[in-house]
């Protein structure tokens, strides 16, 4: 009887792990079905999702470029600001045929977010169903989201019917309404986490120069090669430290239970600005932001568009 015993209390183990694996299938299966559902589709639409995914990268590379060089102003003490995008959408408002700009910079920021958001459903990226796959497409998901809301105020904007967006009052919103869930100080930290994670990911990406990957390199000469390695680099560089800074600041909300912690871009661009050293760590920052937004630029022409 003890051996029969021991032998029952030896397979629950097992049993579990069957279970488990059962589970996990479960939930594969259906999420599975609906990517090879939404590629067929995507495969038909193709004709303009391209394109328009295509345009999404020169919007945003154009938003980046604009941050970029005011953060250089500032730096250099000629006027310029420590902005994030909804500021950059404001500076190129004041510029001649603004509105005009603005509305198609809209556009394009909508079909990033189009693009990020087939990223994340397509799994265009092959990032598959393992945890670390899934928790990339929830990324490309909440990236989505961001430019789809940053797209429609840039719309609204151009026909004067939207007020120029702040990120990091958005970024207390969100933080604080994290907060007042269950567990709310507890998540808010976790999201913190994870964009520190996210952060380094960023700053491995610019020293791999694994961005490559995704670029027609044989369309390019080599001056232009050298041109896409380097903006890359110190353009992922610059967006993993102001995702650092970021993510501090949340981990700092949630320790601290206070969401007025929270940051976004330009929250974080004065915060390296006010620290020791500040208009030295704030102009390297503005080359790499340049960098990042002209090889955003690049990639809407050479980026390599998968949706199957």
């Amino acid at each position: 009887m003890t051996t029969a015993t021991g032998m029952h209390h030896a397979s629950a183990p097992c049993v579990n792990l069957v279970s488990a694996r059962h589970a996990t299938t479960a939930v594969r299966q259906p999420i599975d079905q609906a990517t090879q559902g939404g590629r067929r589709v995507a495969e038909r639409e193709r004709w303009w999702l391209v394109p328009f995914g295509r345009a999404g990268f020169a919007a945003n590379g154009i938003v980046y470029v604009i941050v970029g060089v005011l953060a250089g102003q500032a730096a250099l003490g000629r006027g310029g600001d420590t902005t994030d995008l909804g500021g950059a959408l404001g500076h190129l408002l004041e510029a001649p045929l603004g509105r005009l700009a603005v509305g198609a910079v809209g556009v394009g920021l909508a079909g990033y977010a189009v693009w990020r958001l087939l990223q994340a459903l397509l799994d265009s990226e092959h990032k598959g169903t393992q945890l670390t796959g899934l928790v990339q497409r929830v990324g490309f998901a909440i990236t989505a989201l961001s430019y789809a809301a940053l797209a429609v105020a840039a719309i609204g904007m151009a026909f004067q019917r939207a007020a120029q967006p702040n990120e990091d009052r958005s970024a207390q919103d969100r933080t604080a309404w994290l907060m007042s869930q269950p567990f709310g100080v507890y998540l808010v930290v976790v999201v913190g986490l994870v964009i520190l994670g996210i952060a380094v990911a960023q700053v491995m990406q610019a020293y791999r120069a694994s961005f490559e990957n995704k670029i027609y390199e044989e369309e390019l000469g080599h001056t232009t090669r050298r041109i896409v390695r380097a903006a890359g680099r110190v353009g992922y560089l610059a967006r993993g430290m102001a995702l650092g800074v970021i993510g501090g600041c949340v981990v700092a909300a949630g320790w601290q239970a206070n969401p007025d912690q929270a940051r976004g871009l330009g929250g974080a661009l004065a915060s390296i600005s006010a620290s020791p050293f500040g208009p030295v760590l704030l102009g390297i920052m503005s080359v790499g932001l340049v960098g990042y937004g002209l090889h955003m630029l690049i990639a809407a022409r050479y980026r390599d568009m998968v949706i199957s």
